[in-house]
């Protein structure tokens, strides 16, 4: 039902393009927002997350995320390149640009199919109330709440981001090429644990179960796991990555780069503190406490930008690390 909103306001706002400059893009725009129906895939892969099923879950992230997503698209944009040549009053390109828009929608229709299968002959679950609208006021009233405070709780994040980049760009010096140094370490170093990213989200299905049926001891126990292996797994990743770090980015990198691994050991503290974050996150998600996550989060990234404007001008580079 939300996928229909979106769908209702993004081809309204097509519809009205080609009457501005901007007319080139209506048939995009129209086409992305029809591509949001139906909002199936996503919903599969939560359902199984629900109930708990992580392995076969993470089957369907391996396929969507590391497969599908690369593979299904390339026939359709071979497909629609032919369209376009065959009819030149669109073009080549316009038919490129209609299989990239189809083929990610195709790629994310075979992951439900497959997310369906795991469901019905796997899990032996109902498929009927996927497609059936079975809540009432109260359960949107709920849901609504929740989902409202769980975004707002992404805002600050974001609009920190906007600020900090300001003001790396008023108050640090040569700021472009740091800014390169900065994306190199991030690289090596925090998107480097969020390969275990589908770990740290299985804890909002656990930790919701357990603290809903007042078991706090099991929510306890769960936490003491999570943050177990959590630490474990970084620790392992932080100790690999000191020690090859810095030879990987002198001997393999372009040489702009070299400087970056002088900051790894920093860009590397850092990490160490990401555990603790994210599976305090997924507490207050699964404990349904979104807005004191939002409001967390709100102080956090206050602190992280008034630090940002303190620290840049005197300690420059570092500056950001320390923040």
């Amino acid at each position: 039902f939300s996928r229909l909103a979106q769908l209702t306001i993004v081809c309204g706002i097509a519809a009205y393009l080609p009457r501005t400059q901007y007319a080139l893009f209506a048939h995009f725009l129209a086409l992305y927002g029809i591509m949001q129906l139906p909002g199936l895939a996503v919903g599969v892969k939560f359902m199984i997350q629900a109930v708990q099923r992580f392995d076969l879950q993470l089957t369907l992230d391996l396929l969507d995320q590391r497969l599908a997503i690369y593979l299904v698209p390339i026939p359709f944009v071979f497909l629609f390149r032919s369209w376009g040549r065959a009819h030149p009053e669109y073009g080549e390109a316009f038919g490129a640009a209609l299989g990239l828009a189809t083929g990610p929608q195709a790629a994310a229709i075979l992951v439900a199919a497959v997310g369906l299968y795991f469901l019905k002959v796997r899990l032996r679950l109902p498929l009927g109330p996927l497609f059936l609208a079975q809540f009432d006021r109260s359960t949107v009233r709920r849901i609504l709440t929740f989902g409202f405070k769980a975004t707002l709780g992404q805002e600050p994040y974001r609009i920190a981001n906007v600020v900090e980049n300001g003001i790396i760009v008023t108050r640090l010096q040569a700021y472009q090429t740091w800014l390169g140094l900065r994306s190199v370490l991030t690289n090596v170093t925090q998107n480097l644990v969020l390969f275990a990213w589908p770990y740290f989200s299985s804890a909002v299905p656990a930790l919701s179960e357990a603290y809903a049926s007042g078991k706090k001891q099991l929510v306890q126990y769960y936490l003491v796991r999570y943050l177990q292996f959590a630490h474990l797994f970084v620790a392992v990743l932080v100790a690999l990555i000191g020690a090859i770090g810095t030879p990987l980015i002198r001997d393999v990198m372009a040489p702009q780069w070299t400087r970056a691994g002088d900051y790894l050991f920093l860009a590397l503290a850092v990490t160490l503190f990401l555990p603790g974050a994210w599976i305090s996150d997924m507490l207050q998600q699964g404990s349904g406490r979104t807005g004191l996550n939002a409001i967390v989060m709100l102080i956090e990234q206050a602190l992280r930008v008034g630090l940002f404007f303190l620290l840049i001008p005197t300690l420059q580079f570092p500056g950001m690390y320390i923040a």
